[in-house]
């Protein structure tokens, strides 16, 4: 069973985004993507931890990126791989934003009844908070709705995030030798996660 590519990434976006999916333009993309002004996504639990969740734009993404991810460990991806969240409608992707400022996002793609985590990224200074448990919630929340039945994600091992998922249910499914490869071109092991939504 493919589990996809590359976990944990410049260019404008080419349309805009609607409930989670890029309605493509006709025509180049626009120099910049305007911000989108939808309303919060619902999800149980938010308010208590004063987070709210929407869906947002690329620049907002990429800032997180940019301060959610050590280089040592290769794991960010550059803007450019980033276009493929926005590019594909099997893509979604979820901002959790507190006080009104865009801290930690989501981005998942459903196919064939499975559902994959590509990029948990959480701004140092928003962790804690209850943003990344926020968002896999409302993950799992929209993987229902969608009769998903199986959850992937791939980590690095030793990566904290680790507890995180093993809290909500997954379980190590596989390991990846040397996935990801460091600033300094050291590798790094992968692993392989799994949760089947309805057991």
């Amino acid at each position: 069973r493919p589990v996809g590519s590359s976990v944990f990434a410049q260019l404008p976006v080419p349309g805009r985004l609607r409930r989670g999916r890029l309605r493509r333009a006709i025509g180049p993309p626009p120099p910049a993507p305007p911000p989108l002004r939808e309303a919060p996504v619902p999800a149980a639990g938010l308010r208590e931890a004063g987070v709210e969740l929407h869906i947002d734009d690329f620049d907002a993404i990429n800032a997180i990126m940019r301060d959610a991810f050590d280089p040592r460990y290769g794991e960010a991806w550059t803007p450019a791989q980033t276009v493929m969240l926005f590019d594909l409608p099997s893509y979604f992707i979820v901002i959790a934003r507190q006080q009104g400022r865009a801290g930690a996002f989501a981005a998942w793609r459903n196919v064939a009844g499975e559902s994959e985590l590509m990029l948990l990224a959480c701004d140092p200074a928003m962790r804690r908070s209850g943003a990344a448990s926020a968002l896999m919630a409302e993950w799992d929340r929209q993987c229902v709705g969608s009769n998903i039945c199986d959850q992937f994600l791939e980590v690095r091992q030793n990566n904290p995030a680790v507890q995180l998922y093993e809290a909500r249910g997954f379980i190590a499914a596989a390991m990846r030798s040397d996935y990801y490869r460091g600033a300094d071109g050291q590798r790094y092991n992968a692993i392989t996660m799994r949760k089947s939504v309805f057991s």
